[in-house]
């Protein structure tokens, strides 16, 4: 019901999540807001990022040290950025990190025992967690979108093997959706509100 969802033809979480994908491989230098996703265990969180993952040969990547550590090498060449079950608060610099990561034009990574080097940020990010106090969301902080994810139901359970073929013959449908898609216009510093 936003007035900037309205214009650009996005009804649902579904739809809004559809077009942040179609946005991070379409515009990859654009930046987007940081996802966030919490819930219960079991939930399927985590087949958000991994199914991105099985559209690309590479650039999907877990990203966890950046966040935590000085070290980033990981995020050279990286698309898609996905933080697993860690709880970033515990990090005194998490905070500035997810700030430079999400909006930065460049980001200079670092190797141990390697120089420094600068490239332009393509990094989008997922976070995915059982507990919501695992991301530092401040009040007024429109760099993260915080998604909710809900028990799954018996009946909407798949195994994950059987998910995984449903995925791979997805994949290049989902593609075409994504490369054909109309982008929402820009409106602020990310690609997306």
């Amino acid at each position: 019901e936003l007035p900037w969802a309205i214009a650009a033809n996005i009804t649902t979480g579904a739809e809004y999540l559809r077009r942040w994908v179609a946005c991070a491989f379409r515009d990859p230098f654009q930046p987007l807001p940081y996802l966030f996703f919490f819930g219960p265990e079991g939930s399927g969180k985590s087949i958000y990022y991994e199914s991105l993952s099985r559209l690309v040969t590479k650039g999907v990547v877990l990203a966890k040290k950046a966040l935590t550590s000085e070290f980033n090498y990981e995020l050279a060449g990286a698309i898609i950025c996905a933080v697993e079950e860690i709880d970033v608060t515990k990090s005194p610099d998490a905070h500035a990190r997810l700030k430079e990561y999400t909006t930065g034009r460049t980001i200079l990574i670092r190797k141990m025992r390697c120089d420094t080097f600068e490239q332009p940020n393509t990094t989008h990010w997922v976070q995915t967690a059982n507990r919501r106090e695992f991301c530092p969301i401040l009040p007024g902080d429109t760099r993260i979108t915080v998604v909710y994810v809900d028990t799954l139901l018996p009946e909407q359970k798949i195994a994950r093997p059987m998910m995984e073929a449903f995925l791979d013959e997805e994949a290049p449908h989902f593609l075409h959706t994504l490369m054909h898609m109309e982008l929402p216009p820009m409106l602020d510093r990310l690609r997306l509100p």
